[in-house]
């Protein structure tokens, strides 16, 4: 199923740039948080449920409860 942009309830891929601002830091820090939690992530736009497994990972579930609803 394709991300539909006018349907807010459906969370859109998105880049690291773009997943650290949601998040409230910065590349750089995204990246070193990865890296010490030991994740990589490829190139490019990250999918919904990655996004997902990124923020738990990191701690980060007041995001992950938000996008959920």
């Amino acid at each position: 199923m394709k991300p539909d942009a006018n349907n807010p309830e459906q969370p859109l891929p998105l880049n690291k740039k773009e997943l650290a601002q949601k998040m409230g830091i910065s590349v750089s820090t995204l990246r070193r948080l990865m890296i010490k939690a030991n994740m990589t992530v490829d190139r490019g736009l990250i999918p919904p449920a990655r996004q997902l497994e990124i923020l738990e990972s990191l701690g980060w579930r007041e995001l992950t409860q938000v996008d959920a609803k």
